[in-house]
């Protein structure tokens, strides 16, 4: 029995043990391009319809370019369009792709379905195309701020951390750091915790740059964004910004039940992130505690200029030099 795909960001990128892109990444790939394409050639022709039929993407991504004639042939695309329907919905589960409604089949009284790329799919066929030298970089920049300042255009229901990704990004464009924005993405579409579309934007928060300058840089700008917001918004950032911090932490903790009880206790504490760190003197022991939020960020930055992944200080209970905390 074959086991069914298990479907993230990452399953657009995954690649062979050689460094080739996997058939499937490969699959995913050629759709996400073809609505990039498909896009453009309708922005072109003054068109605003850029939805699309299994029947039309399966034509148009199987068609032998060296086959002059230009209908379709119906082996071919029978043949394929069942792994391409497949594929078609593991791309809406992602929202990377979503259904936009349905046409007039084009035999019988029937419908069939249509479907369009949403913005995050763009985002992702343009961060496909970074990775080919031979393609424009100035052009894919400027592409992808144009994407993610509509994703994160601000409207009277916008959330606070789209208000603040949104001015956050306006400032980077502006210092001419958005470069590095997109770094951040090409990262975090390899890292295996990134599943969702969301947990690519809480990847480039974290701001991973290898370059401990750079790292301070756009802490820096985090932060003077963050102050600029109102009180009630930089509340709920900050505990946006906690519940990340506090998930990530549960997956390693060694007393799932304690960790989960101290969280319990400052869950009001919108400006705190709850921490398992290790005693290694006298009391020998995990001992969870509360660190302001902003600390925290500043002492993760900090500690990479001495390549370690452990923030050390006192032990909260028996005062020594002995404590240390599992950077997440």
């Amino acid at each position: 029995m074959r086991i069914a795909e298990l479907v993230s960001i990452r399953s657009v990128f995954s690649r062979r043990e050689d460094g080739q892109y996997t058939d499937s990444a490969r699959t995913y790939q050629l759709i996400l391009k073809y609505c990039l394409n498909l896009k453009r050639n309708r922005q072109f022709e003054n068109g605003v319809d850029q939805s699309f039929t299994l029947w039309e993407i399966t034509d148009g991504l199987t068609k032998d370019n060296h086959n002059l004639s230009p209908k379709p042939t119906k082996n071919r695309i029978e043949n394929r369009q069942s792994t391409i329907k497949k594929k078609l919905h593991n791309l809406v589960d992602l929202k990377l792709i979503r259904i936009s409604g349905s046409r007039p089949a084009k035999k019988g009284s029937g419908t069939t379905l249509t479907y369009q790329c949403t913005n995050f799919g763009y985002l992702l066929a343009w961060l496909i195309k970074s990775f080919d030298e031979s393609n424009d970089e100035e052009l894919i920049q400027n592409e992808i701020h144009a994407i993610v300042r509509e994703i994160f255009t601000i409207r009277e229901q916008t959330s606070a951390s789209n208000i603040l990704f949104s001015k956050f990004v306006k400032k980077c464009n502006e210092i001419k750091e958005f470069r590095n924005i997109i770094l951040l993405f090409r990262q975090g579409i390899f890292d295996d915790n990134v599943i969702k579309i969301s947990d690519l934007f809480s990847y480039v928060w974290r701001f991973d740059f290898e370059d401990l300058q750079t790292r301070i840089r756009f802490n820096t700008l985090f932060f003077e964004t963050l102050s600029e917001l109102d009180s009630e918004t930089q509340e709920l950032i900050l505990y946006a910004l906690k519940l990340d911090i506090e998930r990530r932490m549960k997956a390693v903790v060694d007393n799932f039940e304690n960790y989960e009880q101290a969280r319990f206790m400052l869950r009001a504490e919108y400006n705190k992130v709850v921490l398992e760190g290790v005693c290694w003197g006298d009391c020998d022991r995990p001992i969870y505690v509360g660190i302001d939020l902003r600390d925290y960020r500043k002492s993760v930055v900090d500690s990479y200029s001495e390549q370690t992944r452990f923030l050390s200080r006192n032990c909260p209970e028996c005062n020594k030099d002995s404590f240390s905390i599992r950077i997440i």
